[in-house]
């Protein structure tokens, strides 16, 4: 039912798609306004979308839908549509629960299964193969439920500590941010993880001087090449508890440059013809300092 098909019926094409779209994104802009909607859009959406589903099974020869229950709004409503749509007969709902699906959610859409009177499977059969499944893994990784060496109970997700990266740059490394011990979270609990202070690594390059030097002149007295020299300073501060390592690329629009290091600027290396790298380690909590004199040569003087 998440899935979007393009259909070609004629009723469909000439739906008011303006409508739909300016109802949408008032319901998604205030959610709370879905528990007073208006009779008139709930029964013009009801047509449309009913319309639609009826008139998609139709083209493509299908007798009717099978609804993945799960006891939630979304299922449900989306079973309640296809029942108006292609009949009860034509509507089969499946559920799908693993071994740590509440038994409310079981009982909500088998009731919701019953209301609509649609025919289901047998749960239990899928559930008992996501047990053996589940029973394999952790038997192929050596862990068992009532391993106490790994504080492993009833429940999902058991007592321990919890370590929370996240992705950064198009190479999707991962960044280190930060740990929480909790104990064991039931089913259906939700819990909050206090991950501490936000940390995070700065990088603050500054221009602290530029000038120009060096200049030479065409035959008739105009500066035809020159220096450009900037002197920058670069600190990296290490907001968090464990030491980090730091990668600086630095790029120049030409390849014609020389550089100057000072400071404790770590590992050095050049890239290309027009960037470098430093890399540097830095401390918990501590801040580190290098700074370097970027010339650059332009005109005649690039020659």
């Amino acid at each position: 039912m998440r899935r979007i098909y393009k259909c070609n019926v004629s009723e469909y094409d000439e739906m008011d798609l303006p409508r739909l779209s300016e109802l949408r994104d008032q319901y998604m802009q205030n959610p709370a306004s879905l528990l007073a909607v208006e009779k008139q859009d709930a029964d013009y959406l009801t047509e449309k979308f009913t319309s639609f589903l009826r008139d998609y099974a139709n083209e493509k020869g299908f007798k009717g839908y099978v609804i993945g229950l799960s006891g939630g709004i979304d299922s449900s409503v989306s079973a309640a549509l296809a029942v108006k749509a292609v009949g009860k007969e034509n509507v089969y709902g499946m559920l799908l629960p693993s071994k740590f699906t509440s038994q409310q959610h079981i009982d909500d859409a088998l009731m919701l299964a019953e209301q609509l009177g649609i025919s289901t499977n047998d749960y239990s059969v899928v559930q008992a193969n996501f047990d053996k499944a589940i029973e394999l893994t952790m038997e192929m990784t050596g862990v068992k439920e009532d391993d106490k060496k790994h504080n492993l109970g009833q429940t999902p997700i058991p007592g321990g500590e919890l370590k929370v990266y996240r992705n950064i740059g198009k190479a999707g490394n991962l960044s280190y941010t930060g740990q929480s011990s909790f104990k064991y979270i039931p089913v259906d609990e939700d819990v909050e993880l206090n991950l501490g202070a936000v940390s995070d690594v700065v990088v603050e390059p500054k221009l602290m001087d530029f000038a120009t030097d060096n200049y030479m002149f065409d035959s008739r007295g105009n500066i035809s090449g020159w220096d450009e020299i900037r002197i920058f300073s670069i600190e990296v501060r290490n907001t968090r508890d464990i030491p980090v390592k730091v990668e600086i690329q630095r790029n120049f629009d030409t390849v014609y440059w020389s550089l100057e290091k000072s400071g404790d600027f770590g590992d050095y290396e050049n890239i290309d013809k027009d960037t470098v790298k430093f890399t540097l380690t830095i401390g918990p909590r501590s801040t580190q300092k290098f700074g370097y004199t970027l010339t650059t040569r332009h005109g005649t003087r690039a020659n």
